[in-house]
């Protein structure tokens, strides 16, 4: 991380005063993990989407979801996609508080400015502020994020209050899927509608990939009567050499289905998600070169990238969907076992 853009002391200790103040709080008594509501970035009007966490009594904290790109990483979390699946991690867009114990804090947040111990249930717990954007799961933050914890934690924590004093304020969770909060003029807190709610699976959708150039060069190659497997994961091992931001990889594979060898892979690690499926296509492509002709059947177990290759079956490619891979599997899982592991030799 650029030192320039990390937090300054005065912000680090305006964080930890917030994070106690939170704990303090214990607004997981009245909030459930699944009670997402939206707030406005006074500042910015920024759509927030704060998710208190502890009512389960284990993990302790606060997460905000920052727009359309995070409030998608919420609803693919609800749903059966696999972790693992290169979008989960792509559509991540969230800065999370996490109160921690301190082994397992990292080495540079013991020496921050401000911190310190909190108890919750008893338990001696210690702050973490980190950022999860594209392919990035455990970042430090930098002072614009951290500005953002400083404006919204206070208004979580009036809400909170709210919702102490008056219990009214939770059946708002059974009314709207996601309740916006907002102060009226009075300054006094009202629900309002959340008018085209962001989320909508359509972000996820692959834009047309294959242009006149990849489409002339594709065209021009040989059909053979092979049959490949392709699919997608994100490694166990991370990229980079800052601690602090260290960016997750996915690995692309061509498998033979006949006989279960890799014939190509690659890695991808897009800065932003909607560079996910551009770099996927380019790299699919250059496998695709170096083999110097088409299968006629290309086997997939991911709907999203049956979908991203669907031009392929305008050259006479048969795309076939299935919900299991076994030749494609058993080549992650010798690949993955012999990977470094968190920045292991």
């Amino acid at each position: 991380m650029n030192k320039k853009r990390e937090p300054g002391k005065d912000q680090w200790e305006k964080l930890f005063d917030l994070a106690r103040n939170y704990a303090q709080a214990k607004p997981w008594e009245l909030f459930s993990d699944m009670d997402l509501f939206a707030l406005s970035r006074p500042s910015t009007q920024e759509l927030v989407f704060p998710l208190i966490m502890g009512c389960g009594g284990e993990f302790f904290g606060l997460s905000f979801y920052r727009g359309e790109t995070g409030l998608v990483h919420y609803s693919l979390a609800q749903s059966e996609m696999e972790p693992d699946n290169p979008l989960f991690l792509a559509m991540y867009n969230n800065l999370l508080l996490s109160f921690m114990e301190r082994r397992y804090l990292e080495k540079h947040d013991i020496v921050l400015p401000g911190i310190s111990e909190v108890r919750i249930k008893r338990r001696k717990m210690w702050p973490q502020y980190r950022k999860m954007g594209c392919m990035r799961v455990n970042s430090g933050i930098t002072r614009e994020e951290a500005d953002l914890f400083i404006e919204m934690i206070p208004l979580v924590l009036e809400v909170v209050d709210l919702a102490r004093s008056n219990s009214k304020l939770l059946e708002v969770f059974d009314e709207k899927p996601i309740p916006l909060l907002l102060k009226n003029e009075a300054g006094h807190w009202v629900s309002a509608n959340l008018q085209n709610i962001p989320g909508a699976m359509d972000i996820l959708e692959p834009p047309q990939l294959m242009g006149s150039r990849d489409a002339g060069m594709l065209g021009s190659l040989e059909i053979r009567e092979d049959k490949w497997q392709l699919g997608w994961k994100v490694a166990p091992a991370f990229l980079g050499n800052d601690p602090q931001d260290m960016a997750s990889m996915a690995v692309m594979h061509i498998v033979d289905k006949e006989t279960g060898v890799p014939r190509q892979f690659r890695t991808i690690s897009p800065d932003q998600p909607e560079d996910l499926w551009i770099d996927f296509w380019r790299e699919l492509v250059s496998m695709i070169k170096e083999e110097k002709y088409l299968p006629s059947v290309i086997e997939i177990s991911d709907p999203w990238v049956a979908e991203a290759i669907k031009p392929l079956g305008d050259l006479g490619i048969r795309i076939v969907e299935r919900e299991f891979l076994p030749e494609l599997e058993a080549v992650f899982d010798f690949v993955f076992s012999r990977m470094p592991r968190d920045g292991q030799e």
